[in-house]
């Protein structure tokens, strides 16, 4: 059975180290979990974790290592890459993201923002014979 979600540990706020072996790992800051899933569209995602981290929405970068490679962060900046964050992490249940920007979220800024609402399909289908039940 496909997964159907990832669970993203998004950590801000710490600093990269280059261990002895030419690894690096992520010291301190704070970190969030957030779920994912196929449908997850990159824009939504990044204006989440621009309010979860407190970071300006423009500014805002996220980035991984593929599984067994602390060696290459790889960045996250479309749909495509988020796809491939999560095809990247197969069976796993988590996978680290670093999320890095400016300091200052302005909540006043996307107040209007439009959001994407995932129904299951069934829901889908439902909401479809009523529209064409009763509309047409």
């Amino acid at each position: 059975m496909p997964r159907e979600k990832l669970i993203l540990i998004c950590q801000s706020g710490g600093e990269f180290v280059t261990n002895d072996d030419g690894s690096l790992s992520y010291n301190g800051g704070e970190a969030h979990a957030l779920d994912i899933n196929i449908e997850t569209v990159f824009d939504d995602l990044k204006l989440k974790l621009a309010e979860m981290c407190n970071l300006e929405y423009e500014s805002l970068s996220m980035k991984y290592f593929i599984p067994g490679n602390k060696r290459t962060l790889i960045t996250v900046s479309s749909d495509k890459d988020l796809k491939r964050v999560f095809d990247f992490h197969g069976n796993s249940i988590t996978a680290d993201v670093f999320v890095m920007g400016r300091e200052g979220f302005k909540h006043e800024d996307y107040m209007h923002t439009s959001r994407y609402i995932f129904l299951p399909f069934s829901c889908l289908m439902s909401l479809r014979a009523w529209i064409i039940d009763f509309h047409f």
